[in-house]
């Protein structure tokens, strides 16, 4: 009887502590991917089953699939401690630059390639990025900007600033906002006499 009870009791913790729908156990760290980072899209009950640490409506979301800014900054936290693995910077890089340089894509996700390919280093992104300040989407041209801004590059404040002037108050607010932000924390600030 005492066998019973402990096997009963067993089996009712195992029950308890549960799986996702894949069999990986909820407390086991998801596969860091950059796919998983940028895209999403697998399934999931809560943050920590995804690499992005964004988990809504039991979907993953990636840094290009999450709509608002601020969730948006939740997954750049991710994406941003994941970089230090060459694997993953290689797979941001590829696929974003994909992205960035595809003229058929929906300008609000080739911008947010440009605000993904500011998370890496600004001398391996730095050409792509400021290409992008030129290209026909305005939503490229802001997003580029903000990204070499945020990674220390004196060009990206210049043109941040050109939207300053903006008719949509959003991208005004937006851009004031970036500006004061400041570059990122592991950036050196840029030496721009026209702060």
């Amino acid at each position: 009887m005492f066998r019973d009870i402990v096997l009963a009791v067993l089996a009712l913790s195992m029950a308890a502590c549960g799986t996702s729908e894949e069999g990986r156990s909820r407390s086991s760290a998801p596969a860091m991917t950059a796919e998983g980072l940028l895209f999403g899209g697998d399934s999931c009950r809560m943050d920590g089953d995804c690499v992005s640490n964004a988990c809504v409506l039991e979907r993953c979301l990636g840094f290009l699939t999450t709509a608002s800014w601020p969730g948006r900054e939740r997954v750049r936290t991710a994406l941003h401690n994941a970089l230090a693995e060459p694997g993953i910077q290689r797979g941001i890089r590829e696929a974003a630059a994909e992205i960035l340089d595809d003229p058929e894509a929906d300008p609000i996700v080739r911008g947010r390639a440009a605000l993904a390919l500011g998370e890496l280093p600004l001398d391996d992104v730095r050409e792509m990025l400021s290409r992008a300040l030129q290209d026909s989407d305005e939503a490229v041209r802001f997003f580029a900007a903000a990204a070499l801004y945020r990674a220390g590059d004196v060009s990206g404040g210049v043109a941040l600033r050109t939207w300053a002037g903006h008719p949509a108050e959003a991208v005004r607010n937006l851009s004031a906002a970036l500006l004061d932000e400041g570059p990122r924390r592991d950036q050196k600030p840029a030496d721009d006499s026209t702060q």
